[in-house]
């Protein structure tokens, strides 16, 4: 006997159900009471959102909040120690000092160019002027700190550079961010693909160290390509990824969140 691919059919209806519901959720998020902020594949939710606010509750601070409590990690344990000692949550407030962001944050953009992302966040350059920097300083990396961006040598170093334009998007195909190195992806992938141990083994060679000059050489396409269509979006707080869904499903959590929201503009 000979085996047969047996094709599997569709329950009666289920395509035409599924069109219909996305053409009337369509609809819907097209009309001109829904909130804009719900329309994108990429949801950026404000600190303070009525609804869906993320953001500690102590005053300017960056951080996000665990859910029930309102407070960021670090937060939460001084308010801790604090209502152990009978204080009350206004006087807490009142007096915790704000956090810098810790995780899942934008980096900016390079002090020289508008258009390519910060890769160094010590000297706030790009993957080039960085590479440029260190060759004309001599010093490596961990030699710069913070500061040295304020000194007369940075700055005027700062002035003879020329903006580069940017390196076009992240390879990674649900990546809605800005390329960062020769390998085409974004810093939170590259990072990301290291710690995967290179899939595809693409390696990074400069040329002309002067220039900053740098290629990079892929020894497996198809592994290096296949890495980029599976691999997740990189984290950011406060923000909903939706590229790479199937379009029902992305306008099911978009009018989802948009009913939550504005209970009164929903369905009764």
């Amino acid at each position: 006997m000979t085996a047969l691919d047996l094709q599997v059919v569709q329950p009666a209806g289920t395509a035409r159900t599924t069109r219909d519901r996305l053409e009337i959720l369509a609809a819907l998020i097209h009309a001109p009471n829904f909130d804009p902020l719900f329309r994108s594949e990429i949801i950026d939710i404000p600190r303070d959102h009525p609804v869906y606010a993320w953001g500690c509750q102590v005053p300017r601070c960056e951080r996000p909040r665990r859910t029930s409590l309102h407070l960021c990690a670090d937060h939460h344990e001084q308010w801790k120690q604090q209502r152990a000692a009978e204080s009350s949550k206004g006087n807490f407030l009142a007096s915790a000092h704000p956090l810098p962001a810790s995780q899942g944050i934008d980096r900016g953009w390079c002090l020289v160019c508008p258009e390519r992302p910060v890769f160094s966040v010590r000297l706030q350059l790009c993957y080039t002027h960085m590479y440029r920097w260190l060759y004309t300083s001599g010093t490596t990396l961990s030699e710069n700190d913070p500061s040295v961006t304020t000194t007369n040598p940075f700055q005027a170093w700062i002035r003879d550079q020329g903006p580069l334009p940017g390196a076009g998007p992240c390879r990674v195909a649900v990546c809605p961010e800005t390329a960062a190195c020769p390998m085409g992806l974004c810093v939170g992938h590259r990072a990301r693909y290291k710690q995967q141990g290179n899939p595809g083994g693409v390696a990074v060679r400069r040329r002309q160290r002067s220039a900053g000059c740098a290629v990079a050489e892929v020894v497996d396409e198809v592994a290096f390509r296949k890495w980029c269509q599976s691999e997740e979006p990189i984290r950011r707080t406060g923000q909903l990824n939706l590229i790479g869904l199937r379009p029902l499903v992305k306008a099911e959590i978009q009018w989802g969140l948009f009913a939550h929201a504005h209970p009164a503009e929903g369905p009764e």
